[in-house]
């Protein structure tokens, strides 16, 4: 029960105390008295409390010494409070009462969208209207049967037919069930009640799922676990009604069930297929669902295949449905005919797989291996078969024998019977024992295996009992006599404890209070259980985590009711406890050992339970093993009873003496086996290890000798220091103490900050573990504070980072992983300098020798996007290196690009340049298949038609050398790739194998590079030319060296004595005297300077202030101090309340991090508030997200995604809203023109679910735009789609339609395949059967035309979907490759048109056909523009602020436009005219215009 209190109530607290109220102290009852008040005030420590009074003024809660704030914890002490302040009237209260107040406000982001939202539902209401207007004409076809018919359009989709077997198979299997299966959380496993045949036909129904959910297993997927595990089940007992059942006999073999649902009844049967089958005259077909006679070939068939499934040891049922007429309340067994046959369904639990080995393992070792169950003897036999008992055999007689057939045997043949059986089926709990007991009578040792009840008895009885870890507790334990000494074990654990073992829900976890040697105590009595119960195990296990956690320690507490105490002193060093149970009174004792024993005269026998007196040679045996236990590193506790007179009320230090001695025990916290390894692994790396604990020092060293900090010494001096010891030396010695310690043992909070610093001070980068409030300081102290998972919350804040497992070599895989990814991204880094030097030294070295451009900037172009990108993506997948915890750990100071590094990709890279000309120069002047100049001729190529030559002057034109100069650039950076598997280790140690990923990217870079070689129409774009294999061979020997090149270099570095050492100097920002000048002013100051906030400033005047500072500013001082404050320190819950609505009031969107109660009512208030992981649930349920690492870096990194997905978001809205644009411009301009429908509703509805569906989808994916951080946050009040936005979705949606239109008509006027015929006759194709023509009227009915305009608006939205990568980059930026998941989607949906196209089935349906090579060419002419006006759209919208603004005054252009006059071509009547559109553009800079 919660306590009560009333203002002015005394209230008497101690240590472990959360406290109900503000109270004021007014006694003290121990020497300290200390209060962990972070959740109110965020100190990251506990604060002492006293009586007196602060005189502080306008004291903040931090200064009130003598308050106790409602909802805190007493950490230490214990002492008497008045209560001063309760509910709302508290600190706490006052926290919730500012939180009530505080609305839940939707995000700018939000309001946006739902304005866009209405908007948007605005415009496609006024297409609708307007489509429908448009076509108010066609509404009197006679096609339509009328006006007003003609007004109405639909289109029906049929869904696949369901199957109509399995559909009826699940109602069966589910009605026709009295099992159930259900999930245990507890267990994290799913439970049967039933027989295992009926569950089994419950999990088919689940399988089979439901009927008319085309998504059904996805949205099953989305149920919890406990949903899920009968969710099918339950839909088909809702949908029907059970009325009546027949149950299951055995004469039938059969059981029947009466159900209704609306207007019909059916009666479901399942049983033996024998008894189903006979009863069937009727069978349902799985096709269409019709009912069909059962005819007696069916019948036969039927039969077949249950007899085939029994072969296959399958355990089979038959299902079967009758309808009975509506209203029916009973059925009898006359029902149960002229039934109809659904289904057989066959069950299998197959043997594992190795067990067929195991059996042959045995019959070699000459182990005999007799099958044992429960199971009817045919099926038993077929097991038996499969797992090789009886291989090779066609008769078992003589190996195989039901129980009942073995006791039918005389004693003679049941003897001989056992000597040879190998299956002993249809058996109950008393034959396995009686089997066990006949085999050892036979001098046979017998080995059981079980897993039930049932077989207990013969586990029990055999030689070897080995139970089943899925089996029951029963199984698995002995049941041997209670030990007596264990008993009273248990009983003094639990009473003589002052501990509090408890579940928490909320965190499911077990907690404790108190000491952790008595809650160690509480787990023993646990673990020993109750007497008397032989199930107890099993038993204990049906109770809820909550209840289990002190079950046993409670019915101790019952059954004894505590009389007296003794309280533990030093200088008895032991506690005692008198108890009372009915009419007998205990004194039980624990304490030191040496303290127990010494007042013990009797021992207390675990064989019998007597007494018998404690001789010297016991005594000193217990003295031994005591002293044995503190060797091993256990804590170690003695515990005795003594019997007193019935009735006493109080026990004295006297009565502590005669004791009878119950026994010992060891407690253990042992270091994890993993931990040694990891100590090595430290000391291998250069990792310094120092132990810190606040044990004794030889406990601590005995478990640094197991962990491995002390391998192979025996003198520790010099290694080991206790904090006296270490304070003791002189200040010379400590820093020599430093270099070597350790173990620092028996410390205190402010030796471990202490250590910290010193070591600092020595230039070490210091790694600081902990888990408690104690260890916050120096893990705040510390280069990289790790706090445990399992630590408090004041650890983890004060920490960088959590270990979730609380294992010391998680921190040592975490340096390993760490150090490899920086390997990698070194690698990363050198692969894509060294390939960008190479291209610039290939243009420098060109243009410096005077010959012609080696590679032409579509060449280029294609370098940088596949070979630079994929290779130097996969490098990012490199393993570790061997040797990547054997490098010592990098200096604080060492730069990620040293100068040694940066010569060697300035090596590889003046090669890669030097060898693409070399590439190019070489088929000028040695290839067999070039001309074979001079140098001086390749050099005087300008001049080449001013001279006479024996070479024509176009070979300088010809592709062959920039091929060649290209791909000798390709495959030397693919080779170079190879070398950035390691930074050192050698090709021969770290084989390409070591990454498939990258070997992958270099297979798929060069299948690329081959296509672009050997496919025509991509050759001639990048201008290039399939290579001879002589040019491939001078690729090759000119590629390769960068192998050599890189292993020579990788040498040096491996022997660093070789190494050439360079050096780079980082210039500093500041001068010298500036930097020494600076000084911190105050925490939160220094603070700010370290991470950036003050950067380069020495004076922060106007951007730092305190709240009481800002508070005495006048209003508009504080108004122009928000725009600039950067630190508010020393605040209260209020003022961060009130720093949010003044901000706000700016129109500010404020987004606010926090994590105590005290952040609360800020965190409400603000538009975006997020609360810490680690913070309170107070903070977390004000908030609007949760940050689960505590990294402030996470939220710049969530900004980042955040935009991107707005971006994403807008790119989504822009692609589907010029899509349908588009589609209505295509329907109005078609209805405008008067031409024949462009597309049939069925192609429009194709179109929308594929073309839009698909990359729609996909564009969420795009990644973010390489400037998404240095926008500019949107303007509160900016649309979504603004004006500017929205004019070029109308542009791009405008050309579409226009495109579909212009594929249609191109068919009928320019089309070779088409009638080419006039505009006009065209647009007359209504009257065509009145007008005499040349060409067939059918001729507009002809699939072509539309087909093309189809296709046309499909591939004109896939380039449309590429644009949409980004909203304002071009596609040379931000490529296809950027969004794969776009790519894959387009070429999906471009593989389901060619289906609906290409394959004749679906053609017909989508009233399209195949097109030629010509149409499709026409397709793509008209498709592809989108790309560029979008590009034009694109370069528009980055340059409006700087082309038209910055330099308006700059620059001045004129547009002409001049037209040569109309022509007609040939007999079409269209008009063409020709024009050119000039363009003069004039730049003035400083009164010069060129």
């Amino acid at each position: 029960m919660k306590p009560f209190c009333h203002f002015r109530s005394v209230v008497f607290v101690k240590m472990g105390c959360k406290l109900p109220a503000d109270l004021r102290v007014i006694e003290m009852s121990s020497n300290e008295f200390r209060v962990d008040q972070a959740i109110l005030t965020g100190e990251s420590c506990s604060v002492e409390k006293d009586v007196e009074c602060t005189s502080t003024t306008n004291a903040v809660y931090q200064d009130k010494k003598n308050i106790l704030f409602s909802g805190t914890d007493v950490v230490a002490g214990r002492g008497r409070a008045v209560v001063i302040g309760v509910g709302s009237n508290t600190a706490m209260g006052s926290i919730h009462n500012s939180m009530l107040h505080t609305d839940d406000e939707a995000t700018p982001l939000k309001k946006k969208l739902d304005e866009f939202g209405s908007f948007l539902a605005k415009v496609i209401a006024g297409i609708c209207v307007l489509v429908w207007v448009v076509n108010i004409g066609h509404f009197s076809d006679p096609s339509h049967g009328g006006f007003f018919k003609g007004a109405i359009h639909y289109f029906k989709l049929d869904c696949p037919a369901q199957s109509p077997c399995l559909h009826y198979l699940a109602m069966c299997s589910s009605l026709c069930n009295d099992s159930v299966l259900q999930y245990n959380p507890d267990k994290d496993s799913y439970e049967k009640i039933g027989e295992s045949t009926e569950v089994a036909l419950r999990v088919l129904a689940e399988k089979v799922g439901l009927p008319g959910f085309d998504s059904m297993p996805s949205a099953l997927n989305m149920l919890s676990k406990h949903e899920r595990a009968s969710y099918c089940n339950h839909y088909w007992e809702n949908q029907f009604k059970k009325v009546y059942v027949l149950e299951f006999t055995r004469d039938r073999k059969m059981m029947s069930v009466l159900c209704s649902h609306k207007q019909m009844d059916v009666m479901f049967s399942k049983g033996a297929p024998e008894s189903i089958i006979a009863r069937c005259t009727k069978l349902l077909c799985n096709s269409d669902g019709s009912v069909v006679p059962l005819t007696a070939a069916s019948r036969a068939e039927l039969e077949s295949r249950f007899t085939s499934f029994g072969d296959e040891t399958l355990r089979c049922l038959a299902l079967a449905f009758k309808t009975v007429p509506h209203g029916q309340q009973t059925i009898s067994y006359d029902n149960e005919n002229d039934l109809t046959f659904i289904g057989l369904v066959g069950m299998l639990d197959p043997p594992r797989k190795e067990v067929r080995d195991a059996m042959l393992a045995c019959m070699t070792a000459g182990i005999r291996v007799i099958v044992v169950t429960g199971d009817n003897k045919s099926t038993a036999e077929s097991i038996c078969r499969k797992i090789g008992a009886f291989d090779n055999l066609a008769d078992f007689s003589g190996l195989s024998y039901t129980a009942s057939e073995f006791e039918r045997l005389p004693a003679m043949q049941q003897t001989t019977a056992l000597q040879r059986m190998t299956l002993f089926s249809r058996v109950e709990p008393s034959h396995k024992r009686m089997l066990v007991e006949a085999l050892q009578n036979q001098n046979e040792v017998v080995a059981m295996t079980g897993d039930g009840v049932n077989d207990a008895p013969a586990l029990k009885k055999a030689d070897i009992g080995i139970a089943m870890g899925s089996g029951t507790a029963v199984a698995k334990l002995d049941c041997p006599a209670q030990s007596p000494c264990l008993h009273y074990l248990a009983m003094c654990s639990s009473l003589c404890n002052d501990s509090v073992l408890q579940y928490n829900p909320d965190k499911d976890s077990y907690e404790k209070i108190g000491e952790s040697t008595e809650v160690a105590l509480r787990v023993l009595a646990e673990k020993v259980g109750l007497p008397g119960f032989d199930s107890m195990p099993s038993a204990l296990n049906m109770l809820s985590k909550h209840e289990r956690a002190s079950y046993c320690n409670h019915y101790w507490e019952n059954q004894f009711k505590k009389v007296y105490v003794l309280e533990f002193t030093r200088d008895r060093k032991m506690m005692s406890v008198l108890c009372s149970h009915k009419q007998m009174d205990v004194m039980f004792s624990k304490g030191a050992p040496e303290s127990i024993i010494a007042r013990c005269t009797k021992l207390l026998c675990n064989s019998d339970g007597s007494v018998v007196p404690l001789t010297a040679a016991s005594r000193a045996e217990l003295e031994s093993r005591f002293a044995s236990f503190g060797d091993e590193t256990l804590r170690c506790l003695a515990l005795a009873f003594r019997t007193v007179p019935h009735g006493q009320q109080t026990i004295s230090y006297d009565n502590e003496n005669d004791l009878t001695f119950i026994g010992l025990v060891g407690m253990l916290d042992p270091p994890r086996k993993e931990v040694r390894d990891a100590m090595l692994a430290c000391m291998t790396a250069g990792i310094r290890v120092i132990v810190v604990t606040g044990d004794n020092k030889s406990t601590a060293e005995s478990i640094c000798k197991k962990i491995g900090a002390f391998d192979n010494l025996v003198d520790f001096s010099g290694l080991s220091y206790t904090a006296s010891e270490f304070e003791r030396l002189p200040a010379m010695q400590q820093t020599t103490a430093l270099q070597r310690m350790t173990l620092f043992s028996r410390v205190e909070p402010s030796h471990k900050r202490m250590l910290v610093e010193a070591l600092q001070n020595q230039n070490e980068v210091v790694a600081m573990t902990g888990d408690g409030v104690n260890d916050a300081p120096a893990l705040k102290k510390a280069d990289i504070g790790i706090a445990m998972g399992s630590g408090t919350a004041v650890a983890k804040s004060a920490s960088d980072m959590v270990l979730a497992d609380d294992n010391f070599a998680s921190i040592v895989a975490a340096v390993a992983e760490g150090r490899a990814i920086y390997n990698n991204t070194k690698q990363f880094i050198r692969y894509m300098i060294s390939s960008n030097i190479g291209e610039v030294v290939c243009i420098f070295v060109a243009a410096v020798l005077g010959i012609p451009d080696t590679l032409a900037p579509v060449q280029l172009l294609w370098v940088n996007l596949v070979t630079d990108g994929l290779p130097a993506t996969a490098i990012g997948f490199n393993k570790q290196d061997s040797d990547v915890m054997k490098a010592k750990p990098r200096k604080v100071g060492e730069a990620v690009v040293t100068g040694w590094l940066f010569f060697r990709y300035l090596v590889i890279g003046v090669y890669v340049g030097l060898a693409t000309v070399a590439g190019f120069i070489w088929w000028f002047i040695y290839s067999d298949g070039g001309p074979k100049l001079t140098y001086s001729e390749l050099m005087n190529f300008e001049t080449c038609a001013l001279r006479e030559t024996s070479y024509p002057c176009s070979i300088f034109e010809d592709r062959h050398p920039s091929t060649v100069a290209m791909t000798v650039l390709v495959v030397v950076e693919m080779f170079n790739a190879l070398n950035n598997l390691s930074e050192n280790q050698s090709l021969l140690v770290i084989t390409p194998r070591s990454n498939l990923w990258l070997v992958g990217s270099i297979i798929l870079t060069m299948v690329l590079h081959m296509l672009i070689l050997y496919v025509h129409p991509l050759a001639v774009l990048f201008s290039v030319t399939p290579l001879s294999r002589g040019e491939w061979t001078a690729v090759l020997y000119l590629s390769f060296p960068v192998i050599i090149i890189d292993e020579v270099l990788k040498f040096l570095s491996r022997n660093t004595g070789l190494r050439f050492r360079f050096r780079l100097r980082k210039m500093d920002l500041l001068p010298k005297d500036r930097r020494d000048s600076l000084k911190l002013q105050s925490t939160a100051e220094s603070i700010c300077r370290k991470i950036g906030a003050f950067d380069n400033l020495a004076d922060f005047s106007g951007l730092s202030y305190t709240a009481s500072e800002f508070e005495r500013l006048p209003a508009m001082q504080q108004t122009t101090a928000l725009q600039r404050m950067t630190l508010f320190s020393r605040v209260e819950p209020s003022h961060k309340r009130m720093l949010v609505e003044a901000l706000q009031n700016q129109n500010e969107v404020v987004a606010m991090t926090g994590d105590g109660v005290n952040d609360a009512p800020a965190l409400k208030k603000a538009d975006i508030g997020i609360a810490m992981g680690s913070g309170t649930a107070v903070a977390k349920s004000a908030s609007d997200m949760v940050l689960a690492d505590d990294n402030f870096a996470s939220i710049v990194a969530a900004v980042a995604e955040g935009r991107a997905i707005y971006n994403n978001t807008k790119q989504f809205i822009r692609y589907m809203i010029s899509s349908n644009i588009g589609e209505v411009v295509c329907i109005f301009v078609a209805a405008v023109l008067g031409i024949p429908d462009t597309l049939a509703p069925v192609q429009l509805l194709w179109v929308n679910l594929v073309t839009d569906g698909l990359p729609a989808t996909a564009i969420g994916f795009n990644k973010q735009d390489s400037d998404v951080m240095k926008a500019k946050p949107r303007k509160v009040g900016e649309a979504v789609v603004t004006g500017w936005l929205f004019f070029r979705y109308l542009v791009i949606g405008v050309y579409v339609g226009l495109a579909t239109v212009a594929g249609f008509i191109w068919w009928f006027i320019y089309s070779d395949g088409g009638p080419k015929l006039t505009y006009s006759e065209l647009m007359n194709f209504e009257t065509c059967a009145l007008r005499e023509t040349s060409y067939p009227c059918s001729i507009f009915e002809d699939r072509h035309p539309s087909t093309v305009a189809m296709t046309v608006l499909v591939v004109v939205e896939m380039f449309n979907a590429l644009n949409n990568l980004s909203e304002n980059q071009s596609l040379l930026v931000i490529t296809p490759r950027s969004n794969l998941w776009l790519v894959g989607s387009i070429i999906l949906t471009m593989v389901l048109h060619m289906l609906i196209l290409y394959v004749h089935p679906l053609a017909v349906l989508f009233s399209v056909t195949p097109l030629s090579w010509g149409e499709w060419t026409a397709v793509l002419y008209l498709s592809f523009p989108v790309i560029i006006i979008d590009e034009v759209l694109k370069f528009l919208s980055r340059n409006t602020g700087n082309v038209s603004a910055v330099y308006k005054e700059h620059i001045s252009y004129q547009l002409r436009l001049r037209c040569s006059g109309i022509s007609h071509e040939s007999d079409v009547l269209l008009p063409v005219v020709k024009c050119r559109l000039e363009v003069q553009v004039q730049i003035k800079k400083d009164g010069f215009t060129p």
